[in-house]
């Protein structure tokens, strides 16, 4: 049997507005410092040399920009950005039958979203013990010996965070 890693990159939507008059939560704009958090964390990943095999993001405003600006600069084309609303507002649980149906030829995947779910889900992966995913936190999880998606498990993965105010950075 052929083995291989997979990485998946989960990342918490970039800082939003607070509220939009009119607006609901799903159509909150990021903010200005949400903005630059976005360009800074990916380009952190660019430095890096991280390339992402596939994207996927909640189609709510503020995950959905925080993305696209992933996309540009780490040079993934935008229209292959996929919309999956099942992230929005999703447990674990939820998370993880998505992610067990990704295409299993796609090793780098990045994964855009929203707390409590994206916390729940990076501690329920991981190796180790997590405080929070702030917002535009990156919890890469390394997975070896994983040939299929499907196959992933609870606790199994290496787990690495950066955040905008990370002090190692």
């Amino acid at each position: 049997m052929k083995t291989t890693s997979k990485t998946l990159f989960l990342v918490r939507h970039a800082k939003a507005e607070k509220e939009i008059a009119g607006g609901t939560d799903f159509e909150r704009p990021l903010a200005k410092r949400g903005l630059n958090d976005a360009a800074d964390m990916a380009a952190r990943l660019k430095a890096k040399g991280i390339v992402a095999d596939y994207m996927v993001t909640s189609p709510a405003n503020r995950a959905k920009t925080t993305a696209l600006i992933f996309a540009d600069i780490l040079a993934y084309l935008i229209h292959n950005v996929y919309y999956e609303e099942g992230i929005y507002e999703a447990w674990a649980d939820t998370l993880l039958s998505i992610i067990r149906v990704f295409p299993n030829e796609k090793h780098c995947i990045f994964l855009f979203g929203h707390n409590p779910g994206f916390e729940n889900l990076a501690q329920l992966l991981s190796d180790t013990e997590i405080e929070s995913l702030p917002t535009c936190g990156i919890a890469q999880l390394n997975f070896t010996a994983l040939e299929k998606w499907s196959d992933i498990r609870k606790h199994t993965g290496k787990l690495t965070l950066d955040y905008p105010k990370n002090p190692e950075y």
